[in-house]
């Protein structure tokens, strides 16, 4: 359903399936392509953010778009700046 299904009805998806189950096979991967438009990237966001559910290329997205700073930010709070933040010491600004 989540490869073949409409804009809408993988939205609704999202909403409302149980996506970190290994069970359900979802797989962010699968919906990527989708991210390149900008109105159901959006909307994606919103539900995942919703529901506190994280995905790396999901959020990578913002950068693309450019115009959601805070969503920016978050993608530097949890991969980013965690990683390399021991090599920019402590005069970093952004």
């Amino acid at each position: 359903m989540i490869q073949v299904g409409t804009e809408e009805q993988i939205l609704n998806y999202l909403r409302t399936e149980n996506l970190l189950d290994n069970k359900t096979a979802f797989a962010f991967s699968k919906i990527y392509y989708l991210c390149n438009k900008e109105s159901f990237w959006t909307k994606c966001i919103e539900i995942l953010r919703m529901r506190q559910i994280y995905d790396e290329t999901i959020w990578l997205f913002a950068f693309k778009y450019g115009q959601n700073e805070q969503l920016i930010k978050e993608w530097f709070n949890r991969n980013w700046i965690k990683s390399n933040g021991r090599q920019l010491g402590p005069n970093f600004d952004s």
